[in-house]
Protein backbone atom coordinates (compact mmCIF):
# COMPACT_ATOMS: atom_id res chain seq x y z
CA UNK A 1 0.00 0.00 0.00
CA UNK A 2 1.43 3.45 -0.87
CA UNK A 3 2.50 5.81 1.88
CA UNK A 4 0.35 8.85 2.64
CA UNK A 5 1.38 11.95 0.73
CA UNK A 6 3.04 14.56 2.93
CA UNK A 7 0.75 17.21 1.50
CA UNK A 8 -2.55 15.49 2.23
CA UNK A 9 -4.32 16.61 5.37
CA UNK A 10 -4.82 13.85 7.93
CA UNK A 11 -8.30 12.53 8.67
CA UNK A 12 -8.48 13.83 12.24
CA UNK A 13 -9.81 11.13 14.54
CA UNK A 14 -10.87 13.29 17.47
CA UNK A 15 -14.23 14.95 17.12
CA UNK A 16 -14.41 18.71 16.76
CA UNK A 17 -13.93 20.48 20.09
CA UNK A 18 -11.84 17.68 21.59
CA UNK A 19 -8.08 17.18 21.83
CA UNK A 20 -6.30 14.45 19.89
CA UNK A 21 -3.50 12.95 21.99
CA UNK A 22 -0.85 10.99 20.13
CA UNK A 23 1.77 8.68 21.59
CA UNK A 24 2.14 6.41 24.59
CA UNK A 25 3.57 9.01 26.96
CA UNK A 26 0.91 11.64 26.28
CA UNK A 27 -2.00 9.22 26.56
CA UNK A 28 -0.60 7.58 29.70
CA UNK A 29 -0.01 10.97 31.37
CA UNK A 30 -3.56 12.08 30.57
CA UNK A 31 -4.96 8.87 32.05
CA UNK A 32 -2.77 8.94 35.17
CA UNK A 33 -3.10 12.64 36.00
CA UNK A 34 -6.90 12.70 35.49
CA UNK A 35 -6.98 16.46 34.83
CA UNK A 36 -9.48 15.84 32.05
CA UNK A 37 -11.52 12.89 30.82
CA UNK A 38 -10.09 10.66 28.10
CA UNK A 39 -13.10 9.63 26.04
CA UNK A 40 -11.83 6.94 23.68
CA UNK A 41 -8.62 5.34 22.45
CA UNK A 42 -7.51 4.12 19.03
CA UNK A 43 -4.85 1.39 19.30
CA UNK A 44 -2.75 -0.49 16.77
CA UNK A 45 -4.36 -3.87 16.17
CA UNK A 46 -0.97 -5.57 16.48
CA UNK A 47 0.81 -3.66 19.23
CA UNK A 48 4.28 -4.76 20.22
CA UNK A 49 4.38 -5.76 23.89
CA UNK A 50 5.19 -2.68 25.95
CA UNK A 51 4.57 -1.88 29.64
CA UNK A 52 3.09 1.54 28.81
CA UNK A 53 0.58 0.04 26.38
CA UNK A 54 -0.40 -2.52 29.04
CA UNK A 55 -0.81 0.26 31.63
CA UNK A 56 -2.93 2.34 29.21
CA UNK A 57 -5.20 -0.64 28.46
CA UNK A 58 -5.57 -1.42 32.19
CA UNK A 59 -6.46 2.19 33.05
CA UNK A 60 -8.90 2.36 30.13
CA UNK A 61 -10.60 -0.84 31.26
CA UNK A 62 -10.89 0.42 34.86
CA UNK A 63 -12.51 3.66 33.67
CA UNK A 64 -14.69 2.08 30.99
CA UNK A 65 -12.96 4.03 28.22
CA UNK A 66 -13.60 2.36 24.86
CA UNK A 67 -10.47 1.07 23.09
CA UNK A 68 -10.79 0.55 19.34
CA UNK A 69 -8.19 -1.47 17.49
CA UNK A 70 -7.24 -0.55 13.94
CA UNK A 71 -4.52 -0.91 11.35
CA UNK A 72 -1.26 0.98 11.46
CA UNK A 73 -2.23 2.62 8.16
CA UNK A 74 -5.41 4.07 9.66
CA UNK A 75 -3.40 5.39 12.62
CA UNK A 76 -0.92 6.96 10.19
CA UNK A 77 -3.78 8.56 8.25
CA UNK A 78 -5.33 9.95 11.46
CA UNK A 79 -2.11 11.24 13.01
CA UNK A 80 -1.67 15.00 13.22
CA UNK A 81 1.91 14.79 14.52
CA UNK A 82 3.26 11.96 12.39
CA UNK A 83 4.44 10.18 15.55
CA UNK A 84 1.67 8.22 17.27
CA UNK A 85 3.56 5.16 18.59
CA UNK A 86 0.54 3.00 17.80
CA UNK A 87 -1.95 4.94 19.92
CA UNK A 88 -4.20 7.97 19.56
CA UNK A 89 -6.74 9.14 22.14
CA UNK A 90 -9.56 11.64 22.22
CA UNK A 91 -9.82 13.79 25.36
CA UNK A 92 -11.73 16.75 26.68
CA UNK A 93 -9.85 20.03 26.18
CA UNK A 94 -7.48 21.09 28.94
CA UNK A 95 -9.02 23.40 31.57
CA UNK A 96 -8.82 27.12 30.79
CA UNK A 97 -7.12 29.35 33.33
CA UNK A 98 -6.57 33.07 33.66
CA UNK A 99 -3.46 34.51 35.32
CA UNK A 100 -5.60 35.85 38.17
CA UNK A 101 -7.40 32.54 38.75
CA UNK A 102 -4.17 30.50 38.66
CA UNK A 103 -2.44 32.99 40.95
CA UNK A 104 -5.33 32.79 43.45
CA UNK A 105 -5.24 28.99 43.24
CA UNK A 106 -1.53 28.96 44.14
CA UNK A 107 -2.01 31.38 47.04
CA UNK A 108 -4.99 29.39 48.41
CA UNK A 109 -2.85 26.24 48.26
CA UNK A 110 -0.14 28.01 50.28
CA UNK A 111 2.39 27.82 47.44
CA UNK A 112 4.70 30.53 46.16
CA UNK A 113 3.57 31.18 42.58
CA UNK A 114 6.06 30.29 39.87
CA UNK A 115 5.00 31.51 36.42
CA UNK A 116 6.91 31.62 33.14
CA UNK A 117 5.97 34.30 30.63
CA UNK A 118 7.10 33.55 27.08
CA UNK A 119 6.82 35.80 24.08
CA UNK A 120 7.16 34.83 20.41
CA UNK A 121 7.11 31.05 20.77
CA UNK A 122 6.41 30.35 17.12
CA UNK A 123 7.47 26.71 16.99
CA UNK A 124 5.35 24.03 18.57
CA UNK A 125 8.40 21.97 19.54
CA UNK A 126 9.77 24.90 21.56
CA UNK A 127 6.56 25.33 23.56
CA UNK A 128 6.45 21.57 24.17
CA UNK A 129 10.04 21.61 25.45
CA UNK A 130 9.26 24.59 27.70
CA UNK A 131 6.28 22.74 29.18
CA UNK A 132 8.33 19.57 29.73
CA UNK A 133 11.03 21.56 31.55
CA UNK A 134 8.43 23.63 33.43
CA UNK A 135 6.81 20.47 34.78
CA UNK A 136 10.17 19.27 36.09
CA UNK A 137 10.86 22.65 37.70
CA UNK A 138 7.49 22.89 39.46
CA UNK A 139 6.14 25.80 37.42
CA UNK A 140 2.49 26.69 38.09
CA UNK A 141 1.71 28.14 34.65
CA UNK A 142 3.21 29.22 31.34
CA UNK A 143 1.77 32.44 29.93
CA UNK A 144 1.90 33.06 26.19
CA UNK A 145 0.46 35.99 24.21
CA UNK A 146 -3.01 35.76 22.74
CA UNK A 147 -1.96 36.70 19.22
CA UNK A 148 1.39 35.08 18.46
CA UNK A 149 2.17 31.39 18.63
CA UNK A 150 0.01 28.36 18.14
CA UNK A 151 -1.00 27.43 21.66
CA UNK A 152 -1.39 23.84 22.83
CA UNK A 153 -1.57 21.61 19.76
CA UNK A 154 -1.17 17.83 19.40
CA UNK A 155 2.50 18.41 18.54
CA UNK A 156 3.02 20.55 21.66
CA UNK A 157 1.36 17.89 23.81
CA UNK A 158 3.47 15.10 22.32
CA UNK A 159 6.74 17.01 22.76
CA UNK A 160 5.77 18.08 26.31
CA UNK A 161 5.44 14.39 27.29
CA UNK A 162 2.85 15.09 29.98
CA UNK A 163 3.92 18.65 30.74
CA UNK A 164 0.79 20.03 29.08
CA UNK A 165 -1.32 17.93 31.46
CA UNK A 166 0.42 19.33 34.53
CA UNK A 167 1.36 22.93 33.64
CA UNK A 168 -1.47 25.10 32.34
CA UNK A 169 -0.83 27.29 29.32
CA UNK A 170 -2.55 30.63 29.76
CA UNK A 171 -3.16 32.83 26.72
CA UNK A 172 -3.16 36.42 27.92
CA UNK A 173 -1.32 39.56 27.00
CA UNK A 174 2.17 39.65 28.51
CA UNK A 175 1.98 43.30 29.77
CA UNK A 176 -1.41 42.68 31.40
CA UNK A 177 -0.14 39.43 32.98
CA UNK A 178 2.93 41.19 34.36
CA UNK A 179 0.68 43.86 35.87
CA UNK A 180 -1.41 41.21 37.67
CA UNK A 181 1.66 39.33 38.88
CA UNK A 182 3.34 42.47 40.20
CA UNK A 183 0.30 43.26 42.33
Amino acid sequence: MPKRSRHRAPAVWARKGYDQLEGRNVVLEALERENRPVLRILLDERPKPHPKINRIINLANKRNIPVFQTSRDELDDSSLTGVHNGIIAEAEPLPDWTVTARLNHCIEAGESPFFILVDEVNYEHNLGAILRSAMGAGVHAVVIPTRRGKGVTPVVQRVAMGGAEEVPVIREGIPASLKVLRR
